[in-house]
């Protein structure tokens, strides 16, 4: 059969083919909002499509405003709502192409297709495929579109193709990002809350770490040298005869008549040369290493000190062993803490106190003696 007269055959083959500019009102191809066709313009093929009124940020669907300058970063990428709204026939396929000014800086268009029966506006993905941060003019034309004529029109029957419909949200970007940001920080804050009161569990139920830390000299006396000593051991009586019934100087006076003269000079000298110990109702400080004056008065920091196996003490541990050593001269020696017991002896300057009633014991012991004798 010859070739040519397949153009009277009813088996004739539509060949697609590029619409012209010029043409697309003859092929029932609208554009609304487009820059007027001239025929002397120098795009005769494709129409250059211009930034609309909104913008998507990838893998997000919400419609934002478009800003005044569009700004890439490498490697970035954004769709742009067309200010043109499309209204492609039935036998009308377009696609979407980049434009050589944009692509010689880097930035690239996806290719798009645009269904025959496609009515409304398009959102064309550009990317930046530079390594610099580039800017998109919303002022100029950032794609083109060219429009081919397919074999045959598509079924009547076939529903007109519209894309998704999304509000334009007008809020900051970062506010949203902040909204989705709360479950995140809901989760920080209970972590810190809850790593705020383990803190608190464990200092209370570990007071004395916590008194060691904080400071406090009812806890443990910093290095500090005491009042200087009383001359008179008339006055050294008379002060601690004043308190004689006060029931702390009463709990202090009978734990200290545990020790030995020597060991109640011990105290004294340890106070003296500035070194610390505590003063309340532990009996060892683990971070500060000071100990009780019952402890001082043993020698027990000395006897602990020149252990070749030193162990871990706490303050429980350190009660076991201060008790220990205190029963190898007296085998009723016991630690009698002063917390709850009433009066005004050993409040303020404990040091001074302390020291005053360690000589006073050992005065009345000496007034004895001679008594006796």
């Amino acid at each position: 059969m010859d070739v040519r007269s397949l153009e009277h055959s009813q088996y004739l083959v539509r060949i697609p083919m590029i619409i012209k500019v010029a043409n697309y009102r003859a092929k029932h191809i609208l554009l609304d909002n487009a820059v007027q066709f001239h025929p002397e313009d120098k795009e005769q093929i494709c129409y250059d499509l211009h930034v609309g009124e909104s913008i998507k940020f990838p893998g997000d669907d919400t419609r934002r405003p478009t800003p005044k300058q569009i700004r890439l970063k490498p490697n970035d990428c954004i769709r742009i709502e067309t200010r043109e709204e499309l209204r492609v026939p039935n036998d009308v396929f377009g696609t979407i192409c980049s434009r050589a000014s944009l692509t010689a800086e880097g930035l690239v268009a996806s290719n798009l297709k645009i269904d025959p029966k496609f009515n409304g506006k398009l959102f064309v993905t550009v990317y930046n495929t530079s390594r610099n941060i580039n800017s998109i003019n919303p002022d100029l034309p950032f794609c083109s579109i060219f429009f081919q004529a397919i074999e045959s029109p598509v079924s009547t029957a076939a529903p007109v193709r519209h894309p998704p419909d999304a509000k334009i949200i007008t809020g900051p970007r970062y506010l949203e990002a902040f909204l989705r940001a709360v479950p995140f920080l809901v989760t920080f804050i209970f972590s810190v809350l809850a790593s705020l009161l383990a803190t608190y569990l464990y200092v209370l139920f570990h007071p004395q770490e916590r008194n060691s830390k904080s400071g406090n000299n009812s806890a443990t006396i910093e290095n500090r040298k005491p009042n200087p000593p009383m001359n008179s051991s008339k006055n050294n009586r008379d002060s601690v005869e004043e308190l004689k019934d006060d029931p702390r100087c009463q709990a202090l006076c009978a734990g200290l008549s545990q020790l030995t003269d020597q060991q109640l000079r011990r105290i004294i000298h340890h106070v003296e040369q500035g070194k610390s110990m505590v003063c309340d109702t532990y009996n060892y400080d683990v971070i500060g290493d000071a100990w009780c004056p019952l402890a001082v008065g043993l020698g027990v920091p000395g006897i602990v000190a020149n252990m070749i196996d030193r162990p871990s003490l706490t303050n429980d541990s350190a009660k076991i062993f201060i008790t220990a050593i205190g029963r190898r001269n007296c085998r009723t020696f016991t630690l009698n803490p002063l917390s709850g017991v009433p009066g005004k002896y050993f409040r303020e300057d404990r040091v001074a106190d302390l020291l005053r009633l360690c000589r006073y014991i050992i005065r009345e012991r000496g007034c004895e003696d001679r008594v006796a004798a």
